[in-house]
């Protein structure tokens, strides 16, 4: 079960969606985007959605990770989901030796399974690189998603990041689209020159969608470096459906010869195909 989705969202505060203005629409999606969509904290006052986070989060811990895998070395655990919260990237390696550093005596066997626990209990995701080659993918950094933006906003030093804080609901969505469609597939793609693409949507072989992310609201506040990358994985891709995902920009951009289309987050999270 994921938490609930911005459509969800908006009936659980009681509102009717045709009864909105697009300024009213676009509060409840800064409340979405930053308290998440837990719904016991979507209902609670904000005094109390604090401390009714901290109680999601030692549940999660006690009963999905240390009870269910029987982990002894609880503190390992706990750091390293810390790691995960404020890594926008993560690979076995890397947190293998930063928790030794840490003082942790721990082999890279159990950091490995560590990982492995986390995924199955949809508290953390790893995205991978999208590449034909295997060994490619399973090497490089994974990206983190993280089932709730709330944690984030809790556990993380990312908490004013806005820009991240929309990739995880962006990736959170596509991962609801695999109801109607589970051969849907979601990765990030990055080059050797850096450029990246937050999200590529592959669909069976055919890669159906590259989309950016950007807290953007105007054409001048796009970087540059963001259109180069969604062209550049165009042509290495072969895919001409070109999404930027901004804050509340609605328009189309035109780079190298190939079309953007900018969708304001909160349309885009109505119109997907995902509950």
């Amino acid at each position: 079960m994921y938490p609930l989705s911005f459509k969800e969202f908006i009936y659980f505060k009681n509102e009717k969606l045709e009864n909105l203005s697009e300024g009213l629409i676009l509060n409840l999606a800064r409340e979405y985007l930053e308290y998440g969509g837990l719904p016991e904290i979507v209902l609670s006052e904000k005094s109390r959605k604090f401390p009714v986070t901290d109680e999601y989060f030692k549940t999660f811990l006690t009963r999905d990770i240390f009870e269910r895998y029987g982990i002894r070395n609880r503190s390992v655990m706990v750091d390293l989901i810390r790691l995960l919260l404020n890594s926008p990237y993560a690979t076995f390696s890397k947190s293998f030796e930063t928790l030794k550093s840490l003082g942790h005596k721990v082999g890279k066997e159990t950091v490995a399974n560590y990982f492995q626990y986390l995924e199955p209990s949809f508290f953390i995701n790893l995205i991978e690189v999208c590449s034909p080659k295997v060994k490619e993918s399973i090497r490089a950094s994974k990206k983190v998603s993280v089932i709730d933006n709330f944690f984030i906003k809790r556990f993380s030093r990312f908490s004013e990041n806005l820009g991240r804080l929309m990739g995880n609901l962006v990736f959170l969505q596509a991962k609801r689209m695999r109801k109607s469609n589970p051969m849907l597939e979601a990765f990030y793609w990055k080059d050797y020159q850096q450029n990246e693409v937050d999200l590529v949507l592959k669909d069976g072989l055919r890669i159906k969608q590259l989309i950016q992310v950007t807290y953007a609201s105007g054409r001048d506040e796009i970087e540059r470096r963001e259109t180069r990358a969604l062209t550049k994985a165009a042509e290495q891709l072969k895919c001409k459906d070109l999404l930027m995902i901004t804050w509340d920009l609605e328009d189309e951009l035109k780079a190298n010869n190939e079309i953007i289309k900018c969708t304001p987050l909160w349309k885009w999270l109505l119109a997907s195909k995902a509950v």
